[in-house]
């Protein structure tokens, strides 16, 4: 069911530009501070260790709980919302990540999605600077997070962009790498630290092959794989065979409101089952993709796949 779906509908609704109305119920909801984060553990297949985690955005509506961003954020891109609530979901992930409290002061660091607008935007990298410096968080402990597609379509703009945010100290994730394999060898081009990888490219015939040949190419880069959308025991294995030690998804932990995240990460760590099995697919379409084919996830992703494509005012940073 779609975001507007779930709204009061009056008997003038036929009548009414649906944009308008979107656009409006979207401003309300900023206004409101009903934008939150919710953060989804990265682990370490081999330990359980959580070595990162990566912001959400969220619509909690009062009667409905918390909305996905797919369900909202290509309304959000077309209505011109979306710069300021990712830029506010930088923000408040920063300063989560400042304030959270890890065992033996831990290495992990937190991603936050980049929409097309963002990424193209005309003060994204001062915006990330100050944000850095207000929060006092170190940038070597911040990923930014761009989808394949929206590099791929403006590849010299984003080399530009994205080198600038390098300078600040910041790392450069692809999401959805090897979505389009014919375009994903023009990423050796750009400033990238590490790529995502949907483990669902293995589905299907010649699936196994194909993720195993994104793989063997990011490794020729030298560049570390994350797999998203985990959600069996059978993709765990695989992940495990094909050499790749991080990753995240239902199976191994669900996005989490700031205080039972913070919860989850103060206890110890523990080996992962492959007997770990979830109940459905949820995943989420990435920040930025709202203009190409996939909407939304500011972010991200939702990078379970969620789209984290955040956007305006205030992303409660306690939800």
């Amino acid at each position: 069911m779609r975001w507007r779906d779930l709204l009061p509908r009056s008997e003038d609704d036929e009548e009414r530009d649906p944009g308008a109305e979107q656009g409006e119920r979207l401003r309300r909801a900023l206004w409101l501070d009903q934008f939150s984060l919710y953060y989804q553990p990265v682990l370490d297949l081999s330990s359980g260790t959580l070595v990162g985690v990566e912001a959400l955005l969220r619509w909690e509506q009062p009667d409905h709980g918390a909305v996905p961003a797919g369900e909202f954020i290509e309304a959000a891109e077309r209505e011109a919302l979306i710069v300021p609530i990712g830029n506010d979901a930088i923000r408040t992930a920063a300063t989560f990540r400042k304030r959270l409290l890890l065992p033996d002061d831990a290495d992990v660091r937190i991603t936050v999605n980049l929409s097309k607008s963002q990424l193209f935007g005309v003060d994204l990298v001062a915006t990330v600077a100050r944000i850095l410096t207000e929060t006092g968080l170190a940038p070597e402990l911040v990923i930014v997070e761009v989808s394949e597609a929206i590099l791929v379509a403006g590849k010299e703009a984003a080399a530009r962009v994205l080198g600038e945010l390098h300078e600040l100290g910041v790392s450069i994730s692809v999401d959805d790498f090897g979505s389009d394999e014919e375009q994903s060898c023009l990423l050796n081009e750009l400033p990238v630290d590490l790529v995502k990888i949907d483990v669902r490219l293995a589905d299907g015939p010649g699936g196994t092959a194909r993720l195993a040949r994104l793989v063997a190419q990011a490794a020729a880069w030298g560049l570390p794989v994350t797999a998203k959308c985990v959600e069996t025991s059978e993709q765990l294995r695989l992940l495990r065979e094909l050499g790749i030690s991080h990753a995240q998804g239902f199976v191994l932990g669900r996005p989490l409101p700031p205080d039972e995240f913070e919860l989850m990460a103060s206890e110890e760590p523990a080996a992962i089952d492959e007997s770990r099995e979830t109940s459905g697919r949820e995943a989420e379409p990435h920040p930025g993709d709202a203009a190409a084919e996939h909407p939304g996830d500011a972010s991200t992703a939702s990078s379970d796949g969620e789209p984290t494509d955040v956007s305006t005012a205030r992303a409660n940073d306690a939800a």
